[in-house]
């Protein structure tokens, strides 16, 4: 058993190591992958240690921090799209402390005081994340009337655009629009799509649109995914109705890298 790969110092030398926040990210996933696997099978990486715990704290702290938040904002060039993004991480922020005041309230009862502790300090962290996110989303509010106001009125030559694909060039998505929206977006998650190419704030929808045709042949509306996946996330399960297949791709998925 690679018993380095869990020690707290080299976890952070290797994310020194990364140079992305999505590397950084994909690499703490599949490392509390491991941990938690070998924690139920074996009595290394008991409570005791609080490895888990830790790369937990850790993982958060990628996902949710506040350079994340500002590397995000920094590729998406409309203030419109940076509104959309900084409301999304947002709500997924909120969702994360609610699920981890569960977690308190179920430590409490089980008595394991030290556990509880961390995690409301963690939560207390999270909670000051939570607060740069309104500050700079009511920046972004504020200026959006001014950007619009000043921006160049001056008509240049727009760069080539592809043509609209036809309908019969069009791939026909015979699931539901939930679920084409649940698995893009877990896709990009999970890393499987480079969150560069395709961010689920902006050109993502766009791309889905130009791409996918419904079952009934009639086009998907960038603006109506985009409210599809806000709806998504205000679902308790974050999923859709019957995900299993589409959970098991991504799977499958994974196992091939």
């Amino acid at each position: 058993m690679e018993t380095y790969n869990f020690e707290f110092n080299k976890i952070e030398e290797n994310i020194r190591g990364l140079d992305t926040f999505d590397k950084k990210e994909k690499y703490l996933i599949s490392l509390l992958a491991r941990a938690e696997i070998i924690s139920k099978k074996t009595d290394y990486l008991n409570d005791e240690l609080g490895i888990i715990s830790k790369i937990k704290f850790m993982l958060d702290d990628i996902k949710y921090g506040i350079k994340k938040l500002e590397e995000d904002i920094k590729k998406i060039p409309d203030v419109r799209d940076k509104i959309i993004c900084i409301e999304v991480r947002l709500r997924e922020l909120n969702k994360r402390i609610k699920d981890l005041k569960g977690t308190l309230q179920y430590d409490a009862i089980r008595g394991g005081y030290e556990d509880t502790l961390k995690w409301d300090q963690h939560i207390d962290r999270l909670k000051s994340y939570k607060k740069v996110y309104y500050e700079n989303l009511e920046y972004w509010k504020t200026n959006i009337d001014i950007v619009i106001l000043y921006a160049p009125r001056n008509i240049e030559p727009k760069e080539y655009e592809e043509p609209e694909l036809k309908p019969s060039e069009k791939i026909k998505w015979l699931g539901t629009e939930v679920q084409l929206v649940y698995l893009f977006t877990e896709l990009v998650k999970q890393n499987l799509i480079s969150s560069d190419s395709f961010s689920v704030y902006g050109k993502g929808y766009k791309i889905i649109a130009k791409m996918f045709q419904k079952k009934n042949g009639t086009g998907y509306n960038n603006k109506q995914l985009a409210q599809t996946y806000q709806n998504l996330g205000a679902n308790k399960e974050g999923k859709p109705i019957n995900p299993q297949k589409l959970d098991y791709i991504i799977k499958e998925t994974q196992k091939k890298e």
